[in-house]
């Protein structure tokens, strides 16, 4: 190899191993938003169980049909979409914190403070440096 091929295969092998870099970077961001979905799935199966042992305690029935999900066709859509349902579902919250205040079940009202106090008080972290 002359000089020049040397410099341009050195060059290369320097670019590629920023771009693997990048894609280690990418693979550990992956990987956290993981963790953080497992954790919020969680979460999510504890308002469900408390959400249905309230409307039982009330002497309703339980649903159980699940919304449609929507379909989406990569990590950025589906992190924007996760998002607009989970402000929803807060403000929901707050409504039957609310309706169960006015009604005079203070016992309702707080068991949506305490088991809800982390879903109105934001569940999965918002802030995003750049996408994954």
């Amino acid at each position: 190899m002359g000089d020049g091929e040397n410099r341009n295969c050195q060059e290369l092998i320097a670019a590629l191993n920023e771009d693997l870099a990048e894609e280690y970077c990418t693979i550990s961001r992956y990987a956290t938003v993981i963790a953080l979905l497992r954790i919020e799935v969680a979460n999510r199966q504890q308002h469900a169980r408390f959400l249905a042992d309230t409307v039982a305690a009330l002497g309703g029935l339980a649903n159980e049909t699940v919304q449609p999900t929507l379909s989406t066709f990569g990590p950025d859509e589906m992190l924007k979409r996760i998002h607009r349902p989970e402000s929803e579902t807060i403000a929901r919250y707050h409504l039957r914190m609310a309706q169960g205040n006015h009604r005079g079940n203070r016992e309702l009202r707080t068991r949506f403070a305490e088991t809800g106090g982390a879903e109105v008080g934001g569940g999965m972290p918002r802030q995003r440096t750049s996408p994954p």
